[in-house]
């Protein structure tokens, strides 16, 4: 299948929001995988990990404990899991609506996260909505499929590497963030690369294949930005609230996200202003190639304009014997290679000619 056909197949079984629903209704959409519920639980001592629902009601109570719901498919979970943290309906909806803008906000029992991040699958930039909820010794990640920039994270926490497994919760959701962000560096370096030898290869040979792949990394940057542009305003913004979920420690880590976030729009920005000097130069290639191609064919017509001439002049077949005037040339003897070699040192004669000045 396609790259345009499976777009096209991704955006007939994606769905918004039903028009006219009550708020806060839960409705997954057609292509959700099934869900899947891992849940860790420590503190500076102890890690204990747990799957399902089940999990959760065992481990809530330490001192931090994070539930990762990958999968929106089941409903009734992530229902059972908000009302086990006492999470909005609003936000839930969001939840299961992967076309949210980038946003944070802040609720009365959490604060709720929706960023997206980016992955190649196949050569094709797939963007996934990623929820996560930080409240009081709780964090909620909520994925639509498998496969995260989490395993670090969770080898931190397992391996008690570092300061997060004395810290609290907020620490963990600045982790997680920090995390997501970081794992989008490599994409971009990839675009990075892809853009450099795009850039010396049209000036070598600038094939429309060129002008294609460069409006596709285009498209795909001004995706990804749309992506990291939001979180970076919201981020800003909630370290700047007066939120008492956030440390001043915590605080700090999170700037120094929000500079990781500001480098990768700046990263994105050259990249796009990169991809727009190789389409003009692949567009100032082109109109060379054929201004050299005019510019030969042009010659080649002024060469034929002379011989042209001699050529119609003596095909008029005017009759000698009837008068002198009438072409006497058509009588002797080596006329005929005479004006072959006359045509034929013309035309050499312009060819040095028009190499002298340049021209070819």
């Amino acid at each position: 299948m396609s790259k345009r056909k499976r777009k096209a197949e991704r955006r007939k079984k994606s769905t918004r929001h039903t028009v006219g629903a009550v708020p806060g209704t839960l409705s997954a959409p057609p292509d959700a995988l099934p869900t899947r519920v891992r849940v860790i639980a420590y503190d500076a001592q102890e890690l204990v990990e747990g799957e399902g629902v089940e999990a959760i009601a065992e481990l809530h109570g330490r001192r931090v404990i994070w539930v990762d719901v990958v999968g929106l498919q089941s409903t009734d979970v992530i229902r059972a899991i908000g009302e086990r943290f006492d999470l909005h309906p609003l936000a839930l909806e969001d939840v299961v609506n992967p076309h949210q803008r980038p946003k944070i906000e802040e609720y009365p029992s959490a604060i709720y996260v929706v960023k997206r991040v980016a992955r190649a699958e196949g050569g094709e930039l797939d963007l996934e909505q990623v929820s996560m909820f930080l409240g009081d010794g709780f964090v909620l990640t909520f994925q639509e499929r498998e496969g995260d920039a989490y395993e670090p994270v969770r080898a931190r926490l397992r391996e008690a590497r570092g300061r997060i497994r004395r810290l609290d919760a907020a620490y963990l959701s600045y982790a997680l963030l920090d995390a997501a962000v970081d794992a989008m560096f490599p994409l971009l370096d990839v675009y990075d690369r892809r853009l450099e030898a795009l850039e010396e290869q049209v000036f070598e040979d600038a094939q429309p294949a060129i002008a294609e792949e460069v409006h596709a990394i285009d498209r795909d940057l001004r995706r990804v930005r749309r992506a990291v542009l939001p979180m970076r305003e919201a981020l800003g913004r909630l370290i700047r609230d007066d939120t008492e979920r956030l440390d001043a420690e915590v605080r700090i880590y999170l700037r120094d996200c929000q500079d990781h976030l500001a480098q990768m729009v700046d990263l994105l920005d050259a990249q796009r202003e990169l991809s727009s000097a190789i389409s003009a130069g692949y567009q100032s290639a082109l109109s060379q190639r054929t201004n050299d191609r005019m510019n030969l064919l042009t010659i080649m017509s002024t060469i034929f304009i002379p011989l042209g001439f001699l050529s119609g002049l003596y095909g008029m077949n005017f009759d000698p014997g009837a008068s002198p005037y009438n072409m006497p040339e058509l009588s002797t003897r080596y006329g005929y290679p005479a004006l072959l070699t006359v045509m034929v040192v013309l035309a050499l004669g312009m060819l040095a000619f028009f190499r002298r000045r340049g021209w070819l």
